[in-house]
């Protein structure tokens, strides 16, 4: 799983985009369906504000889901 600010997708530098859930792994065969469900870390959803040296909340953030980051398979978008 990828996440990071909708808004800022393209400025990121692609370390940020490689913050992911390592414990989830699931594999599905083809035509088979689930629902998966799980928690982002706000941090995940945040930038860093230089003018207030803090983490600040952006509520649409692009969450993607793939076997890598050069791989997407899934992608919506977290409010």
């Amino acid at each position: 799983m990828f996440a990071f600010p909708h808004e800022d997708k393209q400025k990121l530098p692609r370390q940020r985009q490689h913050e992911y859930e390592t414990d989830l792994d699931i594999s599905l065969q083809p035509g088979e369906t689930r629902t998966v469900s799980m928690t982002i870390s706000p941090k995940l959803q945040s930038v860093w504000d230089s003018d207030k040296s803090d983490w600040v909340f952006v509520a649409d953030s692009s969450v993607d889901a793939g076997a890598s980051s050069r791989d997407i398979r899934l992608s919506t978008t977290s409010r």
